[in-house]
């Protein structure tokens, strides 16, 4: 387990890195709400974890500033 959360530790960093280095570290609004939202998952406990699920492909279970999955936005696995 110590080394999932080292893996991830560095898979972060070099994320971060990466992006600085494109935007020359001149301008902070770069990270999408996807690329948040993941750091948000990746950062919290697994026990303290919700699931979600996005089932079939009508309508729009989540939108964010750049991105949008279709289906419907349920707490149960879907059927």
């Amino acid at each position: 387990m110590k080394k999932l959360y080292i893996s991830t530790a560095l898979c972060i960093i070099a994320l971060f890195s990466y992006l600085y280095s494109q935007n020359n570290g001149n301008d902070r609004s770069y990270l999408s709400s996807l690329t948040l939202m993941n750091v948000e998952a990746l950062a919290d406990t697994e026990s303290s974890v919700d699931h979600y699920w996005c089932c079939g492909n009508t309508g729009t279970c989540v939108k964010g500033d750049n991105f949008e999955i279709k289906g419907k936005f349920q707490s149960s696995p879907c059927p």
